[in-house]
């Protein structure tokens, strides 16, 4: 289990590098990068906060996706609240930052883990959304994640549901990444991340109205489900404009 652990990490850390280089980012980017990662989002995973033990239980490995998707998103995020981002002139497309994260996920676990699974459902949803990027609607969205439910993939083969609010969390309060308008550039590639989260994992409703950020999103008088409709709708076109 120590080197499952250790692998694991290990992926991880070179999915980020790759995924930094891709972005462009400058070595003191990608040192703040994997610094979030090692002393941020790490011990959130591992339930360890003080990173005493290098051979901490990282639980279940198929959590590996929604750490990669959180540091993609915390990438993005810096160009947006600290304006260091890429160059203007290599500035990356959403797009490309989009299949930039597909690509260091399939790497990273084709590379060292057993994930027929989330790679199938990985799959499902890049396939879906090429297809149909053109008309995306909050309809056929639901419709995508009941498709990827029907077939036994989205409870992301017993992910923990403790490990994908500690990355929301921590997203959203760390203090160097407090988007001041989510809904504005690597603030809406956030609240993708978040809102996919949700519908892969089927957050109980109950359990989404209590975090903090979706007051920042949305209404809370509105119902909980088409708050998220009508956000991932207004996140999905913005980014594929």
């Amino acid at each position: 289990m120590a080197q499952q652990a250790k692998d694991l990490e290990g992926a991880t850390v070179q999915a980020l590098l790759g995924l930094s280089d891709i972005l462009g980012l400058t070595r003191s980017q990608r040192y703040h990068a994997l610094w979030l990662f090692v002393d941020k989002l790490l011990p959130a995973l591992t339930g360890d906060q003080t990173r005493q033990n290098p051979n901490t239980d990282w639980g279940n490995s198929h959590e590996l996706p929604l750490l990669l998707f959180a540091v993609a998103s915390l990438l993005l995020a810096t160009e947006e609240v600290t304006g260091q981002g890429p160059r203007q002139a290599n500035r990356p497309s959403y797009k490309a930052v989009y299949k930039a994260a597909c690509s260091a996920f399939d790497d990273s676990f084709s590379a060292s883990y057993n994930s027929s699974k989330l790679l199938e459902a990985s799959n499902i949803i890049k396939t879906e959304v090429k297809a149909r990027k053109h008309r995306l609607t909050t309809d056929f969205l639901e419709q995508m994640f009941c498709k990827i439910g029907e077939s036994g993939l989205a409870t992301f083969q017993g992910v923990r549901l403790e490990t994908c609010y500690m990355i929301i969390e921590l997203l959203y309060t760390s203090k160097d990444y407090r988007v001041s308008q989510p809904l504005e550039c690597g603030g809406k590639l956030l609240a993708v991340a978040i809102i996919a989260t949700a519908f892969v994992i089927t957050v109980p409703p109950a359990l989404v109205t209590s975090l903090p950020f979706l007051s920042w999103l949305s209404d809370l008088s509105m119902h909980p489900k088409e708050v998220i409709k009508a956000q991932t709708e207004q996140v999905i076109s913005y980014i594929l404009q």
